[in-house]
């Protein structure tokens, strides 16, 4: 007896008419394709603008908060300048120096205690000239 085949497994062709998934899809014209590329390429362009436009805008943002740092820097500096300004002016005035002396034992040299020298040729100084 020769053996039959099951029905199930007999190759046919689908019919290019009743496609499934294509049924009820039209047929675009090249136009409406064109349009459709053109507007997602416009759309492709204005994100990439706006992506570049928002970067720039973070790039301020960060500068500026930069600048405001060290510009609080700069008022902080200026401030302790002025502070050490002070300070140098209360060491040097000339009543503190002489009340600095005073502690040390020293005094102040009467005019017959000076003596003036004068310049030697040889040390090479400014009177040699």
């Amino acid at each position: 007896m020769a053996a039959v085949k099951p029905l199930g497994y007999v190759a046919t062709r689908p019919n290019p008419k009743t496609r499934p998934g294509r049924a009820g899809l039209p047929r675009l014209s090249p136009e409406t394709v064109r349009d459709r590329l053109s507007l997602v390429g416009v759309v492709l362009v204005s994100i990439g603008v706006l992506c570049w436009v928002i970067s720039r805008d973070a790039a301020v943002t960060a500068q500026n908060y930069r600048i405001q740092a060290l510009q609080a820097e700069v008022a902080g500096l200026e401030q302790e300048n002025s502070q050490l300004e002070s300070r140098v002016n209360q060491l040097s005035a000339p009543s503190r120096l002489v009340d600095v002396a005073k502690k040390m034992g020293l005094m102040q040299a009467s005019p017959d205690q000076w003596r003036v020298l004068p310049a030697s040729p040889a040390s090479g100084g400014a009177a040699a000239r």
